[in-house]
């Protein structure tokens, strides 16, 4: 991905903060139940003095669940400044659990704290809310980006993904709120990347970047709706490595799975970004964002890992059980999804790189390129 330099501002905070993982919380237990949470003594902590006790209330609140979402929602009411802010971190991590009751829930909280008399808490409310209607807004601008494939002289055009693959923030680059998606079936042609520019926009402005995964030409034109706004990437020149000491692929779908998995645990990246050539590590997230086939191809199975900085894609890594010859082996292949020089170790030796590329800003015919977007009304 691209990276932008954004100031920090209580929003960003907010969404940077429901954006992160809280499952490894605890919460404070009460005198009565060890297992349960005190919500009353935590509402009570959100307005300590002390910065510690307020860090430790906020995901032992999340952690508390559907209980702890009236309370926030009267805390992000209240006459205290602090707890509501604190309160409405809360209600927004709550909002995007998994748990559809306590989702529904703080969702229905936070629209009534939107509407409250408090800006300071009605402000980062709505922006809160904003995290369920960006998907639509994201898509559409993945739509406003036509991307057709060449091959034998006919042109296919190519379908978007119904949804994203993947969603994610990247806390120190000031990315609130990103998705992934894909083009075309079987191993996407395409990978493109959505997320809206950061606070004092109004989400007017947005950013993606897009990479090419296609041995074949990709033609994009009229860019959201812009005459003379066109893509033409050279094919992309990614090779498939057979994967040494790998089991021969399962007959299971399943199996082949915890196979992938295992297998991508064998890879290590890191990156280096100017100016100054900073070394950022990566990580490769230990499932696939997206699961494939195509029989024609010779792909008996294949997953899609992201490398990533936070959980903000980087790199691509295909793991793919292909047939050739009636012999299946597993093969891998890598393709950037950064401008940021890039560097991958296969069991702890170098078995790719990718330079920094040049005026990725531009387009024109660089496999990958990142650009400032406008959504289409």
């Amino acid at each position: 991905m691209f990276r932008f330099h954004l100031p920090l501002c209580p929003v960003t905070v907010l969404t940077v903060l429901v954006g992160m993982s809280w499952s490894a919380c605890s919460p404070v237990a009460s005198g009565d139940d060890p297992k349960k949470p005190n919500i009353e003594e935590l509402v009570k902590q959100l307005g300590s003095d002390d910065f510690e006790t307020r860090k430790q209330a906020i995901p032992a609140l999340i952690t508390a669940g559907l209980p702890a979402v009236k309370p926030m929602e009267e805390a992000a009411q209240g006459p205290d400044l602090e707890v509501r802010f604190h309160a409405v971190t809360v209600l927004a991590a709550l909002s995007r659990t998994t748990d559809d009751a306590t989702s529904a829930a703080a969702r229905k909280a936070l629209e009534a704290v939107a509407a409250g008399k408090y800006p300071d808490a009605s402000g980062p409310a709505k922006d809160a809310l904003k995290f369920f209607v960006r998907p639509d807004q994201m898509r559409k601008l993945a739509l406003q980006f036509p991307l057709v494939q060449v091959q034998g002289g006919q042109k296919k055009k190519l379908e978007l993904s119904e949804k994203s693959i993947h969603r994610f923030v990247d806390v120190d680059r000031y990315v609130t709120d990103g998705t992934l998606w894909v083009f075309g079936k079987g191993r996407p042609a395409a990978v493109i990347e959505i997320y809206p520019a950061g606070p004092g926009n109004e989400e007017d402005v947005w950013y993606s970047a897009i990479a090419s995964l296609s041995a074949h030409p990709l033609v994009s034109e009229s860019i959201d709706g812009v005459e003379g706004r066109d893509w033409n990437p050279e094919p992309w020149q990614g090779t498939f490595e057979l994967l040494p000491k790998a089991p021969k692929p399962a007959a299971a779908a399943g199996d082949r799975l915890v196979e992938m998995q295992t297998l991508s645990r064998r890879f290590a990246a890191h990156q280096f970004w100017r100016p100054g050539e900073t070394r950022y590590e990566l990580e490769v997230l230990p499932t696939p964002a997206l699961r494939y086939a195509d029989e024609k191809e010779g792909i008996v199975d294949g997953g899609m890992f992201l490398i990533v900085h936070d959980v903000n894609p980087e790199v691509l890594l295909l793991l793919e059980a292909q047939a050739t010859k009636g012999t299946t082996t597993w093969k891998y292949a890598l393709a950037p999804l950064g401008s940021a020089r890039m560097h991958v170790q296969l069991d702890k030796e170098e078995v790719w790189t990718c330079p920094t590329p040049a005026n990725v800003i531009g387009g024109g015919k660089h496999p990958y390129w990142a650009l400032q977007r406008t959504l289409v009304k």
